[in-house]
């Protein structure tokens, strides 16, 4: 039979092209207009914002949250217990990951600040020292006075003119200053929106599941609907999944570092050891950030120790990154080590610390969707073959 003198086999087609002509058309335009695309897309995003905040707490909260509703009155028949189970089971998941936090922050800040303090003057002391010296000694006598006059360079009309650009850019660091309050404010409400958001999410999370099938299978073809709500289903248990790897491997890095700490008697290894275990939930890294806070704790006590720590926490972080973070974590989610790597640097560079943290369970969702679509082409190829070989025994009987 021809192809063309097949109605089915010709609506196919003609639905494959008009799908292809489309797929075209969408993307050139995008490119075409990339720049409209971007700020639509930016004020989409802001727009959300909060909304977007919402659901990344609701992923994360219902994390812990699952557990501790399954061990709230597991037993009881009670309806009055039976609806407090849940919000229960919020509270003390908000509870849980706000006491953590505070947690660190009480035990970190006020050591932070009092070895800023203790810089801070050391700082004052330099600087005071240099002044006495270049009252008694002139500057043309010294080496850096002989580099200055050589490079045709006036001592003199640099301090003039910083001391200018200091006085003139008074204005612009006050509004910069405003906006950075304004910022902060602005952020603080989005999280306050969204955590409120994420609360009824999570009360209601089965019915918002029930009714988000409902709209894909009134509005998405059949297949294509199936494929969206397996794609959410792989998307939610890969990202549960990943918190908690993440935060087992974060524990254990904190203990490492808190351990080697100790025998290396290097100050502030409980308080440190805590910080790198709570920034190390920022894939990969996370710890670089505790290493560089806690650095400027023992730098206040001894700058040596300080250097021994710095050099202890990066060969740390190598055994981390290449041993300990893809064995914990590739193997909750199911990814190889070398793809955890691969999607913590992909991650990093598109979203930055978003695009760390996201970027892990993005490329397992990514991983596990390909596989089972390359195990479900290759079983086809198999029945195709199958029966080809059916097809030419025939033939052959025949």
């Amino acid at each position: 039979m021809n192809f063309i003198d097949d109605p089915q086999k010709s609506k196919k087609m003609s639905i494959w092209l008009i799908r292809i002509v489309v797929i075209c058309l969408v993307i050139y335009l995008a490119l075409r207009y990339l720049n409209m695309v971007g700020t639509a897309v930016s004020f989409l995003a802001n727009l959300l914002e909060p909304l977007i905040i919402g659901c990344i707490l609701a992923l994360v909260l219902n994390v812990p949250m699952r557990p501790i509703e399954k061990k709230l009155f597991p037993d009881t028949y009670r309806p009055g217990l039976q609806r407090l189970r849940r919000p229960l089971a919020i509270l003390i998941s908000i509870l849980a990951v706000t006491g953590l936090f505070i947690f660190v922050v009480c035990l970190i800040v006020p050591e932070l600040i009092r070895s800023l303090y203790v810089i801070g003057e050391g700082l004052v002391q330099l600087a005071n020292g240099l002044a006495e010296w270049g009252d008694e000694t002139a500057l043309s006598d010294t080496m850096l006075g002989s580099i200055l006059e050589t490079l045709g360079l006036d001592f003199s009309s640099l301090q003039h003119k910083v001391a200018e650009l200091v006085t003139t850019s008074g204005p612009e660091l006050m509004t910069s200053l405003a906006d950075m309050i304004s910022n902060i404010g602005s952020a603080i409400f989005n999280f306050v929106v969204g955590l409120v958001f994420s609360i009824y999410i999570l009360y209601s999370k089965e019915h918002l599941k029930k009714q988000a099938k409902r709209l894909i299978h009134a509005w998405i073809p059949s297949r294509a609907a199936d494929v969206t709500i397996h794609v959410a289903d792989v998307a939610s248990s890969t990202f549960r999944s990943f918190v908690a790897g993440q935060t087992i491997e974060a524990l254990i890095l904190g203990t490492m570092c808190m351990v080697g700490m100790m025998i290396l008697r290097i100050p502030y290894a409980s308080m440190i050891g805590a910080l790198v275990g709570v920034t190390a939930l920022i894939p990969i890294f996370g710890a670089l950030i505790g290493a560089l806070i806690g650095a400027v704790m023992i730098l206040s006590v001894d700058p040596f120790k300080a250097m021994v720590f710095v050099i202890f926490l990066l060969i740390l972080q190598q055994v981390e990154g290449n041993v300990i973070y893809p064995k914990v974590v590739g193997s909750k989610i199911g990814l190889p080590g070398m793809w955890v790597l691969a999607a913590v640097t992909i991650g990093g560079g598109l979203g930055g610390v978003l695009g760390l943290f996201l970027g892990v369970p993005a490329f397992s969702v990514l991983y596990t969707l390909i596989n089972e679509a390359t195990d479900l082409r290759v079983r086809e190829q198999e029945r195709e073959k199958e029966k080809e070989r059916d097809t030419e025994a025939d033939g052959d009987e025949t």
